[in-house]
């Protein structure tokens, strides 16, 4: 799994303002009224439940050549939400939806912190039985292991950075540059979409379970020798990656820290739910440890997020931003208590301010299998701040397409981002348009080099140009050649 940038913040499709019933529940998004209809033929954002996406960049200063090898994916969300993006001229918002429960078992909890400004939050449904998780070890996250994680339904919505992809037997692999980690997606004759990932074993292995492995009731079925042969055991099973971090959660509530600052988020669990081991999160965070309090702190690795893990008052709590875990310390000695009314009046009842500009076609044209896609940039703003965002068409559905913010100030500097899919490489390039106009290419593994065309940004100073690469194999983006 990938690790991504301490300051990299990730705002998933319909980011995080949304509510994201996490178990699989369906949603609808609500979008403001501008006055104007959506765009004829623009593709459709589908929010992605609990597929993770996750994204790195480089930042590229002089006239270099750059090879990028993108990371194996990490625990990504999909979901059953969708709403019309991009959308040109019409500001889009998200808003919150009615709960599913109001009142919790246990009560609700939120941070009293002046550092903070409350910003939204969920009641959140129990996992259902369109998804599981399953990870099996031969002797922790050192030796080898696989785990299956599985849904029911459309093709989940993933993206990977810093990865490449190559195929072995015609199945496709996507290596982790970052980790050892190679994973596997496919879906099973009886319905459900499986995510395969693998460490420590041979990609013929990895394959060979992910292409034989079938689904019966809510278990995972090996149909190849793998788990025997190499003596592995079953370490964790669960609704989703997410729940051996975070629990059974059952209230969610978000904060702006400062302006620009990002969001630190809180989730809490009842003691009834999954328990959350200090062991199974080594498979899911970079050296997690344990002080003498019971914290449990590190980073994430499917976000690169920083979290801190504890149980008290019959609950488990968990903070998670892209800020220091020092920071995330401090405001879990600011966490208190209290009713129904002032959940909803401090937090519940907000309306996030996350608004999605226009946005613009920088790339686009015919797939290797022949289907249409597009890809390009588009504003987004938050308690005053502006961000970009990629975005690009989903692999087979056109008219869907998924997004990411983009961690830096394509102003400033020459910027490049590489965001691999199932079947695709999209390779977006950013330069200022003060800066001096250089060429600007890319290259697939079977060599084939194409010049990336850079579009004009109505509204900002920068230009930008995107590429698909279907080729399987590691990129290599040229400047100035």
């Amino acid at each position: 799994m990938a690790r991504r940038d301490r300051d990299v913040e990730i705002i998933p499709l319909l980011p995080a303002d949304h509510v994201d019933h996490v178990w699989g529940a369906a949603t609808t998004i609500a979008s403001s009224d501008a006055g104007e209809p959506p765009v004829e033929g623009s593709p459709r954002r589908s929010a992605p439940s609990r597929w993770p996406i996750i994204v790195a960049a480089i930042t590229v200063v002089a006239v270099v050549i750059v090879a990028i090898a993108a990371s194996s994916g990490s625990d990504q969300h999909a979901a059953t939400t969708t709403s019309v993006a991009p959308v040109t001229g019409v500001v889009t918002s998200t808003t919150l939806l009615t709960p599913i429960v109001g009142e919790l078992p246990g009560g609700h909890f939120v941070i009293d912190d002046p550092a903070l400004v409350p910003y939204s939050a969920d009641v959140l449904a129990p996992p259902n039985d369109g998804r599981f998780y399953e990870l099996w070890s031969v002797n922790g996250p050192e030796s080898p292991w696989v785990s299956v994680e599985a849904q029911r339904g459309d093709v989940p919505d993933l993206a990977f950075s810093h990865s490449s992809r190559h195929l072995v037997d015609g199945v496709e692999v996507i290596d982790s540059n970052l980790s050892k980690v190679a994973t596997v997606v496919r879906q099973v004759d009886s319905g459900w979409w499986v995510v395969v990932r693998a460490s420590g074993m041979a990609d013929t292995q990895l394959v060979e379970f992910a292409t034989t492995l079938d689904i019966v009731g809510d278990r995972v079925e090996a149909g190849s020798g793998l788990l025997i042969d190499q003596r592995m055991q079953s370490v964790a099973t669960a609704s989703s990656p997410d729940e051996l971090i975070f629990g059974t959660v059952e209230g969610e509530s978000r904060y702006a820290l400062g302006r620009g600052g990002g969001l630190v988020t809180l989730r809490v669990s009842p003691a009834a739910g999954l328990a959350v081991r200090p062991d199974h999160l080594q498979y899911v965070a970079n050296d997690p440890s344990t002080d003498s309090s019971g914290h449990i702190r590190g980073t994430l690795l499917d976000s690169g997020e920083s979290f801190d893990s504890w149980f008290a008052a019959g609950h488990r709590f968990t903070l998670t931003g892209m800020v220091d875990v020092d920071v995330l310390a401090k405001f879990s000695d600011e966490i208190v208590p209290v009713s129904n009314a002032d959940w909803s009046g401090r937090v519940y009842g907000l309306h996030p301010d996350y608004r999605l500009g226009p946005f613009t076609v920088n790339g686009g044209g015919s797939a290797g299998d022949g289907s249409q896609w597009s890809a390009g940039v588009q504003t987004a703003t938050r308690g005053g701040h502006t961000w970009f965002l990629w975005w690009w068409t989903v692999p087979h559905h056109p008219e869907r397409s998924s997004s990411i913010e983009v961690p830096a100030d394509l102003h400033t500097a020459a910027y490049f981002d590489t965001i691999v899919v199932p079947g695709a490489t999209y390779v977006f390039a950013s330069l200022p348009s003060t800066s001096q106009t250089v060429p600007i290419t890319v290259t697939d593994a079977a060599g084939t080099r194409r010049a990336i065309s850079m579009v004009p940004v109505k509204g900002a100073s920068i230009l930008v140009g995107v590429a698909r690469i279907d080729t399987p194999g590691v990129v290599t983006i040229g400047i100035g050649q």
